[in-house]
C-alpha cells in the first residue's frame, strides 16, 4: 500500500511538472477580428476606392480622389485605385496608389470607417513598391471613436516591382497592438479641403481601444507607387486555456506534495 501510493505521488509529481513544462509553449489562437482584400472582378482591372467603402484624399490637390482609377495614367497628379493581378490564387486586388507630380512628399491618405474591432492584437498586411528607386511610406491610420491616430513609425515595403509581382516580391509586414502600448501616436483630422497636417502627439494604448477606422498615411517621392494587400487584424490570444492547466498542475504538484510528507 505504502509502495503504491508512492508511486501515485511520484506519477502525479511527473505529470505536474510536464504540464508545467508545457505551459511555455502553449499558445491559444488568435481569431481574425477584420480583414480587407481588396478584391477586384477580373485582371487589369481597376476599382475605385469608394466602390469598397473606402475614402482616398490627396493632401496636394486637397479633394477627395476616392473615384480616381488606373494609377498609371495620371497626368501631373496623385491617382489611386484598386487594380486587379492574377497569382497562384486566381484575381486579386491590391491597393495602388501614384505619384505623377513633380513635387515629392506628397501624401494621399486612404480611411475606411464603420467597422468595430475590440481586443486588437496584431495587424498584419503586404506591402510592395513600385521600384528600387522608389521613396514611399506608410504610417497605419486608426480611428477611435471619430478621432483619427497616426503612427509615428514608418515603414518603406523592401520589396520591389510591378503590381504583377506583388504575390512574389511583396513583403509581409506586422503591427502589434499589444506591443506598441503607449507608442506616439498624432491626431489627424481627414478632410477634403484644408491642411493636411498631423496634429499634437500623444501616447495612446490601442490595443485597449475599440478601433472604428483604419487606413493608412501614405507618403511618396516623385513618381513613386506603392502598393498594399490582405490587411487583416487578428485579436489577443486569450489566457483562459493557459491558466486552466497551469491551475491544474500547480493543484496536482501540492496534493502529491502533501501525500509525500503525510
Amino acid at each position: 500500500m505504502t509502495s503504491f501510493k508512492l508511486i501515485s505521488t511520484k506519477l502525479a509529481t511527473l505529470l505536474a511538472i510536464a504540464i508545467l513544462a508545457s505551459l511555455f509553449t502553449m499558445t491559444s489562437q488568435a481569431a481574425v477580428l477584420w480583414s480587407e482584400t481588396f478584391t477586384v472582378s477580373a485582371a487589369g482591372n481597376y476599382d475605385t476606392y469608394n466602390s469598397h467603402a473606402w475614402v482616398a484624399n490627396d493632401k496636394l490637390l486637397q479633394q477627395n480622389v476616392s473615384s480616381t482609377i488606373n494609377p498609371w495614367t495620371g497626368t501631373a497628379t496623385d491617382t489611386v485605385a484598386i487594380a486587379g493581378r492574377t497569382d497562384r490564387l486566381g484575381t486579386i486586388g491590391i491597393a495602388a496608389f501614384f505619384n505623377a507630380d513633380t513635387a515629392s512628399g506628397t501624401i494621399t491618405n486612404i480611411f475606411k470607417t464603420g467597422i468595430s474591432v475590440t481586443n486588437p492584437g496584431t495587424l498584419t498586411y503586404d506591402a510592395m513598391k513600385g521600384a528600387t528607386t522608389v521613396t514611399g511610406s506608410l504610417q497605419l491610420m486608426v480611428q477611435v471613436g471619430s478621432q483619427w491616430y497616426v503612427n509615428a513609425t514608418s515603414v518603406t515595403p523592401s520589396g520591389s516591382g510591378s503590381s504583377t509581382d506583388f504575390s512574389t516580391k511583396a513583403t509581409s509586414y506586422t503591427f502589434d497592438f499589444t506591443t506598441a502600448t503607449n507608442s506616439t501616436w498624432y491626431t489627424y483630422t481627414p478632410a477634403v479641403t484644408g491642411t493636411y497636417a498631423l496634429g499634437s502627439s500623444l501616447t495612446l494604448d490601442i490595443s485597449q481601444q475599440t478601433i472604428t477606422g483604419i487606413g493608412w498615411y501614405e507618403t511618396l517621392g516623385t513618381s513613386s507607387a506603392l502598393y498594399v494587400d490582405n490587411m487583416v487584424i487578428n485579436s489577443i490570444p486569450e489566457p483562459t486555456t493557459v491558466v486552466l492547466f497551469g491551475s491544474g498542475a500547480l493543484g496536482l504538484f501540492w496534493q502529491a506534495k502533501r501525500r509525500r510528507h503525510s
